[in-house]
C-alpha cells in the first residue's frame, strides 16, 4: 500500500476530530465563557467565603484557607469541563 495523498490525509484527520481546538470561533466562545466564570468566582464566591470565615471568627484560620483552596480547585475543574464539553458538543454537531 502506498502513502495516501494529502487531501485524503486531511479528510481523515477531520473525520477523527483533528480540527477540534483549532477553530478560532469556538476558542473565542470558550475564552469569553471562562473569563465571565472567573470574574464571577473572584467577585462573588471568594469574598463570600472570606466574609463567612471572618464572621465566624476564623478569618486567618487554616479552615478558611482550605475552603478557599477547595473552591479554587473546583473553579479550575469547572473551566476544564467547560472546554471539554464544548469540544464534545462541537464534534457531535450535525454538519449542514
Amino acid at each position: 500500500m502506498g502513502a495516501q495523498d494529502p487531501y485524503a490525509q486531511n479528510l481523515m484527520g477531520q473525520a477523527q476530530g483533528g480540527y477540534l481546538g483549532s477553530n478560532p470561533y469556538l476558542n473565542q466562545v470558550y475564552d469569553t465563557s471562562a473569563r465571565k466564570s472567573n470574574e464571577s468566582f473572584t467577585q462573588n464566591i471568594m469574598p463570600s467565603i472570606k466574609v463567612g470565615a471572618q464572621g465566624a471568627g476564623m478569618g486567618a484560620s487554616s479552615r478558611n484557607a482550605m475552603a478557599q483552596g477547595q473552591a479554587a480547585g473546583m473553579q479550575i475543574d469547572n473551566a476544564g469541563n467547560m472546554k471539554t464539553l464544548g469540544t464534545q458538543t462541537a464534534s457531535s454537531a450535525p454538519t449542514p
